[in-house]
């Protein structure tokens, strides 16, 4: 069985690349991985024996989970976004450039 992360997100990855504005890129995460939720219940007393990948699926299971789902990302990552660094370096090396300063990895704050 392929790993849920890379072998859901991959379809949706490019309508976010494509159209940027038009697409909100935690619900289209989050609505790509909620068929495999279910399968979190598997062999415990809450398992349901969803059939989570068939059109009624999509509509009974998949749309309420990718809204539920979303509506905790979008409430938690504020609490969770505190507790990063304020800067430092991004994948690849190259320091993200501070748009009131104009240089890299350094806020209007830190030159003062």
């Amino acid at each position: 069985m392929p790993l849920t992360f890379p072998s859901h997100l991959a379809p949706v990855l490019p309508l976010k690349l494509w159209r940027p504005h038009w697409f909100d890129g935690v619900a289209l995460a989050t609505g790509a991985v909620s068929p495999d939720v279910a399968y979190l219940f598997t062999g415990t007393r809450y398992d349901l024996g969803l059939r989570t990948h068939t059109l009624g699926g999509l509509l009974w299971w998949c749309l309420p989970v990718a809204l539920g789902y979303t509506w905790i990302v979008r409430r938690t990552i504020a609490g969770i976004a505190v507790h990063l660094p304020a800067s430092g370096p991004s994948p690849g090396g190259i320091m993200p450039r501070s748009a009131a300063s104009g240089t890299p990895g350094r806020s209007r704050s830190a030159q003062r």
